[in-house]
Protein backbone atom coordinates (compact mmCIF):
# COMPACT_ATOMS: atom_id res chain seq x y z
CA UNK A 1 0.00 0.00 0.00
CA UNK A 2 1.38 3.39 -1.01
CA UNK A 3 1.30 5.72 2.00
CA UNK A 4 3.17 8.64 0.40
CA UNK A 5 -0.03 10.66 0.01
CA UNK A 6 -1.49 9.80 3.40
CA UNK A 7 -2.41 12.80 5.49
CA UNK A 8 -0.27 13.41 8.50
CA UNK A 9 -2.15 12.57 11.68
CA UNK A 10 -3.08 15.49 13.91
CA UNK A 11 -0.65 16.09 16.74
CA UNK A 12 -3.39 16.83 19.29
CA UNK A 13 -1.35 19.55 20.89
CA UNK A 14 2.01 21.07 20.23
CA UNK A 15 5.28 20.09 18.71
CA UNK A 16 8.11 21.56 20.71
CA UNK A 17 11.01 23.21 18.95
CA UNK A 18 14.19 23.30 20.98
CA UNK A 19 16.74 25.98 20.15
CA UNK A 20 19.88 25.97 22.22
CA UNK A 21 22.50 28.68 22.43
CA UNK A 22 25.24 26.37 23.55
CA UNK A 23 27.81 28.31 25.51
CA UNK A 24 27.49 32.06 25.76
CA UNK A 25 31.01 33.38 25.51
CA UNK A 26 32.63 36.09 27.58
CA UNK A 27 30.48 39.13 28.30
CA UNK A 28 32.06 42.49 27.57
CA UNK A 29 31.74 45.01 30.40
CA UNK A 30 29.67 48.16 29.88
CA UNK A 31 28.41 46.99 26.51
CA UNK A 32 25.55 45.28 24.69
CA UNK A 33 26.39 41.64 23.93
CA UNK A 34 24.33 39.56 21.48
CA UNK A 35 24.34 35.75 21.33
CA UNK A 36 22.39 33.73 18.76
CA UNK A 37 19.92 31.05 19.82
CA UNK A 38 19.07 29.75 16.38
CA UNK A 39 16.24 29.45 13.91
CA UNK A 40 14.05 26.85 12.26
CA UNK A 41 16.52 26.81 9.36
CA UNK A 42 19.03 25.28 11.77
CA UNK A 43 16.61 22.36 12.10
CA UNK A 44 15.92 21.70 8.38
CA UNK A 45 16.21 17.97 8.93
CA UNK A 46 13.37 18.11 11.47
CA UNK A 47 11.13 20.87 10.16
CA UNK A 48 10.34 21.12 6.46
CA UNK A 49 10.28 24.42 4.56
CA UNK A 50 7.24 26.49 5.44
CA UNK A 51 7.05 25.12 8.97
CA UNK A 52 6.51 27.80 11.61
CA UNK A 53 6.71 27.70 15.40
CA UNK A 54 4.61 29.47 18.01
CA UNK A 55 6.58 30.98 20.88
CA UNK A 56 4.65 29.80 23.92
CA UNK A 57 7.36 29.94 26.55
CA UNK A 58 11.10 30.23 26.93
CA UNK A 59 13.34 28.77 29.57
CA UNK A 60 16.98 29.32 30.43
CA UNK A 61 19.58 27.67 32.55
CA UNK A 62 23.24 28.21 33.30
CA UNK A 63 25.81 25.51 33.76
CA UNK A 64 27.81 28.08 35.67
CA UNK A 65 25.90 31.14 36.85
CA UNK A 66 27.81 34.30 35.88
CA UNK A 67 29.09 36.62 38.57
CA UNK A 68 29.48 40.19 37.42
CA UNK A 69 30.14 43.53 39.09
CA UNK A 70 26.84 45.20 38.24
CA UNK A 71 23.78 43.73 36.55
CA UNK A 72 23.38 41.75 33.36
CA UNK A 73 20.06 42.97 31.96
CA UNK A 74 19.02 40.22 29.58
CA UNK A 75 16.29 40.16 26.93
CA UNK A 76 15.44 37.47 24.38
CA UNK A 77 14.60 39.05 21.03
CA UNK A 78 13.17 37.71 17.80
CA UNK A 79 14.53 39.07 14.54
CA UNK A 80 11.60 39.11 12.10
CA UNK A 81 13.08 38.63 8.63
CA UNK A 82 9.92 39.69 6.76
CA UNK A 83 9.72 43.00 8.67
CA UNK A 84 13.51 43.43 8.95
CA UNK A 85 13.16 44.34 12.61
CA UNK A 86 13.64 42.91 16.09
CA UNK A 87 11.05 42.60 18.82
CA UNK A 88 11.55 41.82 22.52
CA UNK A 89 10.03 38.45 23.43
CA UNK A 90 10.91 38.56 27.14
CA UNK A 91 10.98 41.36 29.63
CA UNK A 92 14.38 42.18 31.08
CA UNK A 93 15.78 39.74 33.63
CA UNK A 94 19.16 39.37 35.33
CA UNK A 95 20.88 36.10 34.35
CA UNK A 96 22.89 36.25 37.57
CA UNK A 97 19.70 35.23 39.41
CA UNK A 98 19.23 31.98 37.46
CA UNK A 99 19.75 28.73 39.31
CA UNK A 100 22.67 26.55 38.37
CA UNK A 101 21.67 23.73 35.98
CA UNK A 102 17.94 24.27 36.53
CA UNK A 103 15.69 25.53 33.75
CA UNK A 104 13.67 28.57 34.74
CA UNK A 105 10.78 30.12 32.84
CA UNK A 106 11.57 33.54 31.41
CA UNK A 107 9.04 36.38 31.69
CA UNK A 108 7.37 36.89 28.29
CA UNK A 109 6.23 40.35 27.23
CA UNK A 110 2.50 40.39 28.00
CA UNK A 111 1.58 42.51 24.97
CA UNK A 112 3.03 40.20 22.29
CA UNK A 113 0.84 39.97 19.21
CA UNK A 114 0.16 36.68 17.45
CA UNK A 115 2.51 37.71 14.63
CA UNK A 116 5.30 38.49 17.09
CA UNK A 117 4.93 35.01 18.63
CA UNK A 118 5.42 33.21 15.31
CA UNK A 119 8.93 32.03 14.46
CA UNK A 120 8.89 31.79 10.67
CA UNK A 121 11.44 30.74 8.09
CA UNK A 122 14.26 33.30 8.14
CA UNK A 123 13.46 34.53 11.66
CA UNK A 124 15.82 33.82 14.51
CA UNK A 125 16.08 34.28 18.24
CA UNK A 126 18.96 35.91 20.04
CA UNK A 127 19.86 36.94 23.57
CA UNK A 128 20.81 40.54 24.27
CA UNK A 129 22.84 41.03 27.44
CA UNK A 130 23.51 44.61 28.55
CA UNK A 131 26.17 44.87 31.22
CA UNK A 132 26.38 48.00 33.33
CA UNK A 133 29.52 47.21 35.28
CA UNK A 134 33.10 46.06 35.03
Amino acid sequence: MDTSMRERPPNFGREYVVLSSGTISAITASATNNFGLGSLADKDDLYPAGHTAWIDRLTASCFTVPVFAGTLATIVRKYDASANSAVAITTSFNIETLGSREAEALPLVTTLTDNQRILDVGDYLYVEVVSDGA
